[in-house]
């Protein structure tokens, strides 16, 4: 027994934005303790109404009616999955045929087709004949589209007499001037001859949209027409995605967008439906709504300002350099007037005795949708961190922004020849072989062209078990330091890798790392960026290690551009040579392999090992060779010099259980 299960955060969707301004709203769409994957469709409708979705609204059984026939059609259209046209019925569900029918029409509802904020234009409309050998159309081949107001009498628009073409070519009708509704329409198909012909095809199901009879006299047929109308319009609330699938355990991110352009002071108040295959954990629905789908409210609050009132469209800003080299966000930033009458600045103060300076203009006096673009500089004088908040008080209202610099970070993004970088070690904990790497797929890395990951399943290996460690080099920590970085896992379907991030204040041995910062379980394949503080070590000498471990049979984890505050001490490199050597012997051990920070050497025929431009610090060494007992021993690096450390080794002992054989054998043999 399978299942999945649904779950979503917020339970509520909501928005607060003066006109002509939009905001974004992360949905997450989750299947928590599901065995079995989670699959959903979302459509959103106005607050007042039920569902009359095409998609996912209860289909009511049509019975065959006067003035129909079945059709059985041996070949179907081709499917078209154009955006924008909006139908009640599917061409693959034909099964009826109007016959003596004179005119018939379709309502659209707005509402069930988005949540448009001024209405929609239509610029196209579609619609299937069929030609049924029992009762040709002979000459009466002609018709007309005509448009109707909601009231279904007054006309909006009538086509020239056009051709019907028989199934499954679908008719197709540019409008010879777009036209723009506000409310629900109807197209109405309308044949000239009065025989009724050409026949209109409908499917075996209804959601009570399609009609026949005429102008403001119309009976409710029992199925629904295949007639479509190219609709765009606005959308005061849409998503980024309608459908999809999320694994058990994981989650989905959807971007639900709000835009109040167009829309009257006040509140729209409408809900997304999320049909699903779940036992679902939801939020409490109007009882009208209930049934098999979660149901989340959404509004948003639209103010139309009567005085100046100030907007920004972005209030941080975090930038890293070094002491002497300034860095400037650009015209990053803009101050809106988003009300009647002049916005003038009182004030702007925060960035005296700072690291930060603007060329934003006290000065300035904007009109209603006027707007003024400026930036910051940051040119630091000392290492740390420098932070600010940058307050510009004007006669319709106060922002605030806030300013983070990094002066003398380390930035790695893992875009060097060489992994792992210098400074740093990556160890196989766990001895399987498989270690941080250098991952190089296009258009993987969060920036340029690189990143550091780590496995738990490989491709043509099966799943692993990973207990990897990627450490950086020896850092100084100062007041007020952080670390930054940018973490995903590789795989949307395989995303549950599991981190860990430790941190050490005496060696980079891995016994050192006694306190973890951070461990997180990654429930999608999106870069997301994590801070952590380093305050509490503020005056000591750190390392930092990413553990890739709990975890088993997913995919990648992928680590990159890693902020972190400067090295502990100048980066000096030293070497380390030797020999590998039976223990108490002075034979030498060919073919040994010498790992020291991440770097290996295999031993020539006398035993001998070089490694060279090593950081200098205290490591583990580890040696193996075929037949041996894996060495681990520490060693310090020295600077600017070479270490001379020679390796011994044992065989590893033979055991053999007592065995006890049993013959049988008769004399002489």
């Amino acid at each position: 027994l399978t299942w999945a299960e649904l779950e979503v955060n917020p339970q509520q969707l909501s928005a607060s934005l003066y006109s002509s301004q939009t905001a974004d709203v992360n949905l997450a769409i989750s299947n928590p303790g599901g065995t079995a994957n989670l699959q959903y469709q979302i459509y959103f409708t106005t607050a007042p109404t039920a569902s009359r979705s095409a998609e996912t609204s209860r289909k009511l059984p049509a019975d065959q009616t006067p003035g129909t026939r079945p059709f059985r059609p041996e070949v179907l259209p081709e499917p078209d999955r154009t955006e924008g046209w909006a139908g009640y019925a599917d061409p693959a569900d034909a099964y009826w045929i109007t016959t003596a029918t004179a005119e018939r029409a379709v309502k659209f509802y707005l509402e069930d087709f988005g949540l448009f904020a001024t209405g929609v234009t239509i610029s196209k409309l579609r619609h299937y004949f069929y030609n049924d050998s029992n009762n040709p159309w002979g000459s009466d081949t002609t018709y007309r589209f005509r448009i109707y107001a909601a009231n279904g009498s007054t006309v909006l628009y009538t086509s020239p007499i056009l051709t019907a073409i028989d199934w499954p070519t679908v008719n197709e009708h540019v409008l010879t001037a777009p036209i723009n509704v506000t409310d629900d329409f109807w197209v109405a198909v309308v044949p000239v001859a009065t025989s009724g012909k050409p026949n209109s095809v409908g499917v075996d199901y209804s959601y009570g949209c399609s009609f026949y009879g005429s102008a403001g006299s119309w009976t409710q047929m029992d199925f629904e027409l295949l007639t479509f109308a190219y609709i765009q319009g606005s959308e005061w609330a849409s998503a980024s995605q309608y459908s999809g699938t999320v694994v058990p355990g994981g989650t989905q991110n959807i971007n639900i967008h709000f835009d109040s352009a167009g829309l009257p002071a006040g509140t729209k108040n409408a809900y997304l439906h999320i049909y699903n295959n779940s036992n679902y954990i939801a939020p409490s629905p109007p009882p009208s709504l209930r049934g098999d789908v979660m149901v989340i409210p959404v509004s948003l609050q639209v103010t139309i300002p009567t005085e100046p009132t100030a907007v920004l469209n972005t209030n941080t800003w975090t930038t890293s350099t070094n002491v002497g080299t300034p860095s400037s966000s650009g015209d990053l930033f803009q101050l809106t007037n988003v009300g009647p009458g002049t916005l003038t600045v009182t004030s702007a103060t925060g960035l005296t005795g700072t690291a930060f300076s603007t060329n934003f203009n006290t000065g300035i006096s904007l009109g209603q949708n006027q707007s003024h673009n400026f930036g910051f500089t940051f040119n630091p004088g000392t290492g740390g961190l420098h932070t600010a908040t940058y307050s510009i008080v004007t006669n319709g209202g106060t922002k605030n922004i806030t300013l983070k610099g990094y002066a003398n970070y380390i930035l790695e993004s893992f875009e060097g020849a060489t992994f792992p970088p210098d400074g740093w070690i990556a160890i196989d904990n766990d001895a399987d072989g498989y270690n941080w790497f250098s991952f190089t797929v296009e258009n993987t890395a969060h920036t340029g062209t690189k990143s550091a990951a780590s496995a738990s399943y490989l491709n043509g290996v099966g799943p692993l078990t990973p207990d990897n460690w990627l450490i950086t080099p020896r850092l100084a920590i100062t007041s007020g330091d952080e670390l930054a970085y940018w973490i995903a896992a590789q795989d949307a379907a395989w995303p549950q890798e599991h981190y860990s991030v430790k941190i050490s204040t005496t060696t980079s041995q891995l016994s050192a790392f006694t306190t973890t910062l951070f461990s997180e379980t990654l429930v999608d394949d999106i870069w997301i960026q994590r801070t952590l503080s380093l305050n509490d070590y503020a005056g000591q000498n750190v390392y930092i290690a990413f553990v890739h471990h709990n975890c088993t049979d997913w995919f990648y984890l992928k680590l990159d551009d890693v902020l972190m505050p400067p090295l502990a001490a100048p980066l000096v490199f030293g070497s380390i040579t030797g020999r590998v050597r039976f223990f108490g012997t002075d034979n030498h051990i060919q073919s040994a392999t010498v790992s020291v920070a991440g770097r290996q050497a295999v031993t020539n025929e006398e035993g001998l090992y070089t490694i060279e431009n090593i950081v200098a610090d205290t490591y583990q060494l580890t040696a193996s060779a075929t037949g041996c007992v894996t060495v681990n021993e520490q060693v310090i690096i020295p600077a600017n010099d070479i270490l001379y450390h020679n390796v011994y080794m044992n065989w590893r002992q033979a055991f053999t259980p007592q065995t006890i054989f049993n013959v049988n054998a008769t004399q002489g043999q």
